[in-house]
């Protein structure tokens, strides 16, 4: 369907993105961008792994102690 079509094409391009996996590993797989893109061999393609920083504390800094701090909605919750 639509969505495939446009997979494909997204993969043609050469940069396909992977979800966050539970070892919080931010991976991105780079192939040479050529027309022929889909029947490149894997070993064309070329991978990189980078390890995403821990979460840090929010601007205003760590919550005073006595008082509960929430985490805010905005804000995504990784591990």
């Amino acid at each position: 369907g639509e969505r495939r079509v446009a997979r494909s094409r997204f993969l043609a391009d050469g940069v396909a993105a992977f979800p966050v996996t539970a070892g919080a590993h931010r991976v991105t797989v780079t192939a040479l961008p050529r027309p022929d893109a889909l029947s490149v061999p894997a070993d064309a393609a070329h991978a990189e792994l980078a390890a995403l920083p821990p979460p840090l504390w929010p601007p205003l800094g760590p919550p005073r102690p006595g008082r509960r701090w929430r985490w805010p909605r905005r804000w995504p919750f990784r591990g």
